[in-house]
């Protein structure tokens, strides 16, 4: 409609419309959106480039977004983060934690200094590929720039321990965090539950609760594993319940996690 009224797009309404493809996953839109750019030089500024390498990514489209990145003359430390990103969704799906490394390698190598999301990202892929040495350096910077104060960058570095099967460093830097949110509690209690230190996650699970957070879906899942693992058929059938109320029973996590507790008590 906006070009069959005859107006010229330019580099905010293409931000817009890119962005609009992204949480809809509108592939195909945003293809024909980036081919309408580059018939419009002027719009290929630093916010679209860095829009699309966003957009090509979050679609799973990584060599696209990789294309659009090294056509960049000079990137800066937003598209290296948008990059770093997607790889690091893209671990599970395509094991392209690897790829991530050695994007945040490059970066740190071209001079620029990684913004705290970027931090939380690659953390992700170093657990993803076990680089336990190198991940522990990153822990280092981060305190060493500040970066700890974000409580997602120390939610990405609690997740890093905890995959890493390094429960202690997971706990000690529970403990030093100064403030901590649902997934906080969540990763920590996951991180007992993958190590089967099942009485230390209900003891956290119970601190959880009287902090007076609410249990969340990944929460539900980590209490479906102890059920499982035990086995504790009943507690499962009565954690089965609240799922039930809190009407968490259609997402694929709780009921992946409810097939299984059910499966192994049988």
């Amino acid at each position: 409609m906006f070009l069959e009224d005859g107006f010229a797009p330019n580099g905010y309404t293409y931000v817009a419309a890119l962005s609009a493809c992204t949480s809809l996953g509108a592939e195909r839109t945003g293809k024909e959106l980036h081919g309408r750019m580059y018939k419009t030089e002027e719009s290929l500024n630093s916010f679209v480039t860095n829009c699309l390498v966003n957009f090509y990514g979050k679609c799973g489209l990584l060599k696209l977004a990789r294309l659009v990145f090294d056509s960049i003359l000079v990137p800066n430390s937003v598209t290296w983060a948008s990059l770093i990103s997607c790889y690091f969704h893209c671990c599970v799906q395509l094991g392209s934690g690897r790829e991530a490394i050695e994007l945040f390698c490059k970066l740190l190598s071209s001079g620029l200094k990684p913004s705290e999301r970027t931090f939380s990202s690659v953390l992700g892929a170093f657990a993803d590929v076990k680089e336990l040495r190198v991940g522990k350096q990153i822990h280092c910077r981060i305190v060493k720039l500040g970066f700890n104060s974000f409580s997602f960058v120390c939610n990405a570095l609690l997740d890093f321990y905890s995959k890493s099967d390094l429960f202690e460093e997971s706990l000690k830097l529970f403990q030093e965090m100064k403030e901590h949110d649902v997934v906080s509690w969540n990763t920590l209690i996951a991180g007992c539950v993958s190590s089967g230190r099942y009485e230390e996650a209900m003891r956290f699970l119970r601190e959880m609760l009287l902090e007076g957070f609410e249990l969340s879906l990944y929460t539900y899942s980590s209490i479906l594993s102890i059920c499982g693992d035990l086995p504790a058929i009943e507690w499962g059938k009565q954690t089965h319940c609240r799922v039930l109320k809190s009407r968490f029973d259609s997402n694929v996590v709780v009921d992946s996690a409810l097939v299984d507790m059910y499966a192994k008590c049988g």
